[in-house]
């Protein structure tokens, strides 16, 4: 019952997400949202897990938000009830769906090598290698492009 709530929780927080009016309300989300995920994992594989996962992800969570913030104009936030009542609403339709759906969670011994050390087994290193070189590159694209000699990268009025 508990993963089930957790998995009702972590959908309607993820489609609600589109909704959000504003970056700080949006952080807020995502890292409610980082929370309940990691909550999920703890509670079908090992506890570290969930806390690393939560801890890379906050710390990732925390670069962007200051970016984000140091971009953006200062403006009010403004409460929303369409905001609330359509998460309240995702909410609620994936409570009432949860008990009609069959449950990946329940058949979890049905699933060969279900396990977080797969994905660093020796078939998928070529594909975490990938994925290192393509985030490396990413960084040194940002590097170019951003021009810190002409100054700040946010106009400061």
């Amino acid at each position: 019952m508990l993963l089930t709530t957790l998995m009702c929780l972590i959908m309607s927080f993820s489609l609600s997400i589109m909704l959000t009016p504003s970056p700080l309300l949006l952080g807020v989300w995502i890292l409610i949202t980082a929370l309940l995920i990691s909550v999920f994992l703890a509670t079908i594989t090992y506890s570290w897990v969930g806390f690393l996962i939560f801890l890379i992800y906050v710390g990732g969570m925390l670069v962007m938000f200051a970016y984000f913030t140091a971009i953006q104009p200062n403006q009010f936030m403004q409460t929303n009830n369409m905001f609330m009542s359509l998460a309240i609403t995702f909410l609620l339709f994936f409570m009432i769906l949860a008990p009609f759906t069959p449950s990946l969670l329940t058949n979890m011994n049905l699933l060969p090598n279900f396990s977080i050390l797969s994905l660093y087994s020796s078939p998928n290193i070529p594909i975490l290698m990938f994925l290192g070189i393509m985030l490396f590159l990413a960084l040194v694209a940002v590097v170019k492009v951003s021009k810190s000699l002409l100054g700040p990268l946010r106009p400061f009025n």
